[in-house]
């Protein structure tokens, strides 16, 4: 005579078994990973900047190396002017930043750090803040702990003069003020150590 087949109730402990622990801990694991992803995305940290315009720039402009920095004033963060031609004699790291660049923000530090290191045998640090509200400005030089040279290119004229098309970029001048080298997008600690050591200890042409 046929029965129905017996059904036992599941152990309490079934949902231990391996593919639910593997299921269960992967699980885990992405929705740990989700807001990092998500934050990832809303700043990014990029090789080749943040895409940046301060308007239309002359054609007939060329920044590039070997060629004279175009020289530039600015006010400074104290309302006196900041002029490109007083530091020559010296390497100058002429760095453009805002406040709302993520990767200007990480790469401050080490710069600050490399010109506390190496200012005293003629190296600057001028960073040119874009377009930011001055006190914006100050706040945010006051959280990075910058002690180096600030300027304002509050109507972006000098952006343009020099070509600007991203976020962070930097160009190292040397004692000439020749165009030495041009980096866009963030400048870890090594490479502007390396950079100004290299142009520090360039004999005189």
């Amino acid at each position: 005579m046929w029965r129905p087949a017996l059904r036992l109730p599941m152990p309490e402990a079934a949902w231990l078994s391996p593919p639910r622990v593997v299921l269960g801990v992967a699980t885990g694991f992405l929705l740990l990973l989700a807001p990092g992803v998500w934050l990832a995305a809303q700043a990014p940290v990029s090789a080749t900047g943040v895409p940046f315009s301060a308007g239309p720039v002359d054609p007939e402009l060329v920044v590039a190396k070997g060629q004279p920095a175009p020289d530039f004033v600015l006010p400074g963060l104290d309302a006196r002017p900041v002029r490109l031609s007083d530091f020559r004699g010296r390497v100058v790291m002429l760095n453009f930043w805002a406040s709302w660049c993520v990767p200007c923000k990480v790469e401050m530090p080490g710069m600050e750090a490399v010109y506390q290191d190496l200012k005293g045998q003629g190296f600057v640090v001028l960073a040119v803040n874009m377009q930011d509200d001055p006190d914006v400005a100050r706040r945010f030089v006051e959280e990075v702990k910058a002690t180096f040279p600030i300027a304002l290119d509050r109507d972006g004229s000098v952006a343009r003069q020099y070509r600007l098309a991203a976020l962070p970029t930097s160009f190292f001048i040397d004692r000439e003020g020749r165009v030495a080298d041009i980096n866009t997008g963030l400048v870890t600690r090594g490479q502007v150590e390396f950079k100004a050591t290299r142009l520090l200890e360039a004999p005189p042409s």
